[in-house]
């Protein structure tokens, strides 16, 4: 999170600050209203005057000074998480993934995290947003409108503005919520510019001279402060000799300011001019603007910085931005009125030597959004973009698209269009969204705008590379094997050592390609030599490795391998806080549990990649939720499934996309047909889109859904359009080489014999599809088939009742063959002749358990793993109504003794 701490403290109030307990007094009358507004133009000390409040109040507060940039959502939200985290780090911990996203979520579900979290909060925590006026986003305004309409009443939330904003607060004015200050509450009287006055010069005002000056300022306390320092540098003028001119109050502000600067020292007034040009100033940037400009060394800076450094101290018009008074910044009005003589005074030149220096001070001070900013709005667009080249790769390497996206931003529309490198990476971000026509023209708008490969300086070379990573997606979506491999190869040798997070993209579709070629030794043997050449201690390289590793496993079948890479990542990814690796680790390895029927443990894996909420990846996560909504499917959970499924709608309506909404169709499809429903599956297909958005290397796919569809009985039931369906997938898988998919394949050509009545040759395919999936202990590639393939199954076991394998697989459909689980109210079991489908294995593992064997000394007792056993138990005391060990152990001797009366 890119975040500039300086703007999440209140201003410091100095002691030359006067008392205004009229307006304290008028704060503490609101302090049973949850929203308070402080509304005034510019300069009438609304923010000094809430500081003040806040010095006197033992209330915890956070402040956050709004700029230009908190106009996206995302980034006022992240300073809004950072501000509540610095009052109780631990308490706001769950709300850090709202700041992490790519794309926004509803207002209601933005905010209901944070009121969830301060309503559980006792102790009134005030919360300030400082110049909420610069705000013109209405996402920004209708967040705050929800937020503030139900905000916890033991709080406060202050609005300083210089006019209302547009906030829909109707219904807590309504009920007497919102307490105001306005600008005539603001105002100075006499009484406090006499005293004011006395405080800040030491010199009294006449009631006479009070008043002229609260004539002419009409208490505007900007002016006010620069008419006194006016009067205290001038002991033979007095205020109603000023009062002849009856001037504009903008124009007297301007006099006062021109009148303030031209007693300053004119080294001072310079530099204090050149401070105007940036969002903000120390004394470390000035020095570095005055060796900008002055290169020969011939003016020292020294007894520059003391004069400045006094005037910092007693500033009127320069506001501190931290305790350490490190940083600070000038009023807007007076910051503008400096910013105009400074463009007269230097040449175009003086100026672009300073911003520059400017813009490389605040980018080595971690604010590369402001250093870009500035660059931007000077219209230095190659200095901009170079800015952003110089984070480039470590924003890669650190999956930092959402950084990536607010900087891309800051650019203006026909800037991007015209620079190769901001083209390539708004590429990257269309894929991250699934936005592929757009990343097809980005990219070959780049690809034109890129100098020949053959002339091309280093840094062009790099952009090639970025180009042919990213374009090796769009060749293996269609199928462009040969050129995917060339594509990938360049873009390896061309990004080496420069970013493991594009090299290591590139590598992954040129595994993916090799494998697709029939070349999956190649592959494996490429892909362990690359292993051996990761003696660097970058953890990006390691982390991507495995999970690369992870993903050609999935491809090649091998769930062992797919386990024990995608741990290995997932360990390195909480180390390094890694939240893509994370996810795309969890993910793998619950793939790799659903096929093994662990669904337990699958389980917490996609609950921990789905409320990472690590949307920068929504494809991802849209991922997790099908498999999980799987998951709950196969342990027969409807309610957990609808809820499930509701989540993943609203997460896709997030990106105002329809890339996903087949997905809907699809996973009703599958629920009907798995209730035995084939006519609803059929309408809910036909009804919905058939576009499919999934890579090949991922887990579902909805042709095959399709296929099960018209293998179904209903009265659109079409085999020979399944078969057809079958036979043009299979080549699919086998062009891919991705085994998984491949036997997913086979399962359903399978069913599809055995619905064709050609029970031997379907028997035959299963036998064969069993031993190339017995190693792997592959389940639900089987029972996801239904009951088609149950009944094949069995009639495999009676031919190898001793097969585990057969029998575990066998067991699997137990769920099915039971209740439903909803795991909400209003669902019971449904109650059956429990002990008559008890199988012998499940009596033999009965009989362990009463014997006191544990799950482990179990499974080794079987040769089945941990998993597998688990699933037997779960199973088990669904089907005879127990809870635990004893009252299983329970059922076990009763079962015993029943037998032993049957005997006799």
């Amino acid at each position: 999170m890119n975040i500039l701490r300086t703007r999440l403290f209140k201003p410091v109030v100095a002691n030359r600050y006067i008392a205004r307990p009229k307006l304290i007094q008028m704060m503490e009358n609101g302090r049973n209203k949850p929203v308070q507004k402080v509304i005034a133009p510019a300069g009438y000390g609304k923010s000094i005057f809430v500081s003040q409040w806040l010095d006197e109040t033992n209330s915890p507060h956070c402040w956050i000074a709004i700029e230009e940039d908190c106009n996206d959502l995302l980034t006022l939200l992240q300073y809004l998480i950072e501000a509540l985290s610095v009052l109780d780090p631990k308490g706001f911990l769950g709300l850090s993934h709202l700041g992490n996203t790519l794309e926004l979520p509803e207002n209601t579900e933005l905010s209901v995290p944070i009121l969830n979290v301060l309503q559980g909060i006792k102790e009134e925590i005030i919360f300030v947003l400082d110049d909420y006026h610069k705000i013109d986003n209405q996402q920004v305004h209708d967040f705050f409108s929800e937020l503030l309409n139900h905000f916890p009443e033991q709080h406060r939330f202050i609005l300083i503005s210089r006019y209302d904003p547009p906030l829909d607060l109707r219904r807590l004015i309504a009920y007497a919520k919102v307490h105001e200050i306005r600008m005539a509450d603001l105002k100075f009287t006499e009484e406090e510019i006499r005293a004011l006055s006395e405080a800040q010069t030491g010199k009294k005002l006449s009631p006479d001279s009070a008043t002229v000056i609260f004539n002419q300022t009409e208490g505007w306390v900007i002016p006010i402060r620069l008419w006194l320092k006016e009067l205290a540098s001038n002991e033979d003028s007095e205020t109603l000799e000023l009062a002849k001119n009856q001037v504009q109050g903008t124009k007297v502000l301007g006099d006062l300011i021109e009148g303030v600067f031209a007693s300053l020292d004119s080294s001072v007034r310079n530099y204090l001019m050149m401070a105007s040009l940036f969002p903000r100033f120390n004394l470390a940037l000035l020095r570095g603007v005055h060796d900008t400009i002055h290169p020969e060394g011939d003016q020292s800076f020294d007894e520059i910085e003391i004069r400045i450094r006094e005037l910092l101290d007693r500033s009127l018009f320069i506001m501190a931005l931290d305790d350490d008074n490190n940083w600070y910044r000038f009023h807007q009005l007076v910051k503008v009125f400096l910013k105009t003589r400074c463009k007269k005074k230097y040449s175009g030149e003086t100026l672009s030597k300073s911003i520059g220096y400017g813009c490389s001070f605040l980018a080595a001070e971690n604010s590369i959004f402001e250093a870009i900013q500035l660059s931007l709005e000077y219209r230095d667009f190659s200095r901009a973009i170079d800015l952003l080249n110089r984070e480039r790769y470590s924003l890669f390497d650190n999956q930092r698209f959402d950084q990536f996206r607010r900087l891309l931003n800051l650019f203006p529309g026909e800037v991007i269009e015209t620079e190769p490198s901001l083209l390539l990476v708004r590429a990257v971000l269309f894929d991250l969204t699934k936005k592929h026509d757009q990343m097809s023209e980005d990219l070959e708008r780049a690809r034109h705008l890129l100098p020949p490969l053959s002339s091309a300086s280093e840094e062009a070379k790099r952009l090639w590379g970025e180009y042919y990573s990213s374009s090796s997606f769009r060749l293996f979506q269609n199928r462009k094997i040969d050129e995917v491999i060339q594509y990938s190869q360049k873009a390896m040798e061309l990004l080496h050592s420069n970013s493991s997070y594009l090299h290591d993209h590139a590598m992954a579709f040129y595994i993916f390609a090799l494998n697709a070629s029939g070349k999956s030794d190649q592959a494996k043997a490429f892909l362990d030599s690359y292993r051996k050449t990761l003696r660097t201690t970058d953890p990006s390289y390691h982390m991507n490795y495995f999970a690369l590793a992870a993903m050609f496993a999935f491809m090649r079948g091998k769930q062992e391998d797919i386990i024990e890479n995608a741990q290995k990542a997932r360990s390195l990814a909480v180390n390094h806080r890694n939240q893509g690796i994370l996810l795309i680790a969890n993910y793998y390895c619950s793939i790799a549990l659903y096929q093994r029927n662990e669904l337990d443990k699958g389980l917490e894996y996609l609950n921990e990649a789905i409320e990472s909420s690590y949307v920068t990846r929504p494809s991802w996560i849209i991922e997790c939720f099908y498999l999980k909504c799987l998951y709950h499917l196969a342990r027969s959970e409807d309610t957990r499934f609808d809820h499930c499924f509701k989540k993943m709608i609203a997460f896709q309506k997030q990106f105002h996309s329809r890339s996903y909404e087949h997905l809907q169709s699809l996973l009703k499809t599958e629920l009907m047909l798995r209730m035995g429903d084939a006519s609803l599956a059929w309408n809910s297909w036909h009804d919905g889109p058939k576009k499919n958005t999934s890579y090949t290397h991922h887990y579902y796919q909805s042709q095959l859904t399709e296929v099960k569809l018209l293998m179904a009985d209903h009265p659109y039931q079409d085999l020979n359009r399944a078969g057809d369906l079958l036979e043009s997938f299979e080549v699919f898988a086998a062009e891919v080489n991705n085994l998984i998919l491949l036997f997913q394949a086979n399962a359903l050509k399978i069913v599809w014999y055995s619905l064709k009545n050609e029970t031997e040759r379907a028997l035959e395919h299963l036998r064969s599809l069993l031993s190339r999936t017995k190693a792997e202990s592959i389940i639900r590639v089987y029972t996801d088939c239904g009951s088609p393939m149950q009944a094949l199954l069995s009639k495999v076991s009676d031919t190898s009742p001793k097969d585990p394998y057969v029998q575990e697989i066998l067991h699997s459909f137990n769920l099915k063959a039971g209740t439903r689980k909803g795991g909400g109210k209003g669902e019971e079991p449904l109650k059956k002749n429990r002990a008559s489908v008890i199988t012998q294995k499940e009596i033999q593992i009965l009989q362990y358990i009463s014997e006191g064997y544990q799950n482990k000394e179990i499974a080794e007792k079987l040769y089945y793993s941990l998993g597998t056993v688990k699933t037997y138990i779960y199973n088990l005391y669904q089907k005879i109504g127990v809870k635990n060990r004893g009252q299983a152990i329970a059922y076990f001797h009763a079962l015993e003794e029943k037998s032993a009366a049957t005997f006799k």
